[in-house]
């Protein structure tokens, strides 16, 4: 995910939690915030969610000791970067780049989609 501060990528990644647990039923709806400070938090429902935030990443050796590439291996998880875009040539060619662009009017986000891969896209348009 790409977008500047406070344009509402964590509140996206909280949205995305609660639809999964509740489509699971969870009794408790987990507190999602960002992990700015801790760099990666895993929720555990379907699918698992891992939400990392590359903000405070310096380089590319420790963004990869953060242990992405066993995350993007993760074939029953989902896995959403915040400030992806500090680390394009670590990124799978088939993610899903999901923009937030602010608008005028401060409670309106624009969210432009971007995938290299096609079958991605038009899975997309089924939704």
């Amino acid at each position: 995910m790409v977008g500047t501060l406070g344009a509402g990528k964590t509140r996206f990644v909280q949205l995305l939690v609660e639809c999964a647990e509740n489509r699971n039923a969870c009794a408790e709806p987990r507190e999602v915030t960002s992990p700015t400070f801790t760099l990666l938090q895993t929720y555990d429902c379907q699918p698992r969610i891992h939400h990392l935030d590359a903000y405070r990443v310096a380089d590319e050796d420790e963004f990869l000791e953060l242990g992405v590439e066993e995350l993007f291996d993760d074939e029953n998880a989902w896995t959403i970067i915040e400030w992806a875009d500090k680390f394009p040539a670590l990124i799978p060619s088939e993610t899903l780049w999901i923009e937030f662009q602010l608008e005028p009017d401060e409670n309106l986000r624009r969210l432009v989609l971007r995938c290299p891969n096609l079958t991605i896209l038009k899975r997309l348009e089924l939704c």
